[in-house]
């Protein structure tokens, strides 16, 4: 690795630290890029990491990005949560009466969808299902229950068409993931999450949208981005839009606790080597790599995944490598396209490494 962490920089997680020496070449590429945020920088190969806010998380009330207490929607990357869990789940069920694997038709648990015995819980996890709708990720105009938001894309599902056995990014794959977990367990989604991840990762900075407001952390407004940070066209992700896409996006959360949640993934705390191996190589994953909710390139050596949530404009970009030891992990507030929270987050990344590939 380049030595871009020496000089005499002392890096710290303590989110109040201010790394001099990387916090000016990446204000300027954050700069570049139009970009306000959260940047995520792990070295492990010096032990060192560092985060550094940029910009104003609320314009309105002065509050920076460099507050630690502000938290940013996950977005899509909340799938990969959800599908560890289906990992769990799977391997728990192999001690019952009524084991479930990956080739498992989701008609056991929705017997009035379209097609549902011609689709597997490994469709689900690598959006190769055939499933398309265009409407699972519009504000349904009411907040709904878990139950409601399940039921409604069963109902979507069944008004359009399949395509089956083709990859193509939709929600309600996880949505219906989301639902087979509540079935299995008899308790919540939200429920589920709190018992399998947040709490034995201690993750105190991740949340489920509907309990913000008693866990004290305060969401960032996102910004359209015209300029340098210039805080326009204000956004917030409303609660009726959170609760429709049920585990596939409705989390709140920090990079810090997000790349916790990453090395719980192979560490044991959440899944085992072989639970990994699961997550990350299922039997229908396509040729992009797509598997449990990242993309795994570079013969599984690289992760990445994108987050993005309708109608705002919050951007997350996370790209580590395989044990979670090198990489960013990028959540921006104010942004202009996906393509400069990419480049961006590749920049940064040339800036400590010439070993681990920014692309």
């Amino acid at each position: 690795m380049s030595n871009i962490f020496s000089k005499g920089a002392t890096m710290s997680m303590d989110h109040t630290a201010h790394n001099d020496y990387l916090a000016e070449p990446i204000a300027k590429i954050m700069k570049k890029y139009r970009l306000a945020g959260k940047v995520l920088v792990i070295n492990a190969d010096q032990s060192n990491q560092d985060i550094e806010g940029f910009g104003y998380a609320d314009k309105k009330h002065l509050r920076y990005n460099q507050n630690p207490n502000v938290l940013y929607p996950s977005a899509s990357l909340q799938k990969s949560m959800t599908a560890a869990m289906m990992i769990q789940i799977i391997n728990e069920s192999k001690f019952t009466s009524s084991p479930i694997s990956e080739d498992t038709p989701i008609a056991r648990w929705y017997p009035d969808l379209n097609k549902g015995a011609n689709i597997t819980i490994s469709q689900l996890l690598t959006h190769t299902s055939g499933i398309v709708d265009l409407k699972s990720e519009r504000d349904p105009g009411f907040i709904m229950t878990e139950d409601q938001a399940i039921q409604a894309t069963v109902n979507r599902i069944n008004a359009s068409k399949l395509s089956l056995n083709h990859f193509y990014y939709d929600n309600d794959n996880y949505i219906l993931l989301a639902g087979i977990i509540r079935q299995e367990t008899h308790i919540s989604y939200a429920d589920n999450l709190n018992q399998r991840i947040i709490r034995p990762l201690k993750l105190t900075q991740t949340v489920m949208w509907h309990d913000l407001d008693t866990h004290g952390g305060t969401p960032a407004v996102s910004y359209r981005s015209f300029g340098p940070w210039q805080y326009r066209q204000p956004r917030t992700a409303t609660p009726q839009l959170m609760s429709y896409i049920v585990g596939a996006g409705n989390l709140y959360t920090t990079p810090d606790d997000y790349l916790k949640f990453q090395r719980g993934l192979h560490n044991s705390q959440i899944l085992d080597v072989h639970g990994y191996e699961q997550l990350t190589h299922q039997p229908n994953r396509p040729n992009n790599g797509y598997s449990g909710g990242m993309y795994h390139r570079r013969h599984g050596k690289l992760k990445k995944v994108y987050g993005y949530l309708r109608d705002t404009h919050y951007r997350n970009w996370v790209q580590l490598s395989s044990d979670s030891q090198y990489g960013i992990i990028l959540f921006t507030n104010q942004s202009r396209s996906s393509m400069g929270v990419k480049r961006a987050a590749h920049e940064i990344l040339q800036l400590f490494s010439d070993q681990f590939d920014a692309k």
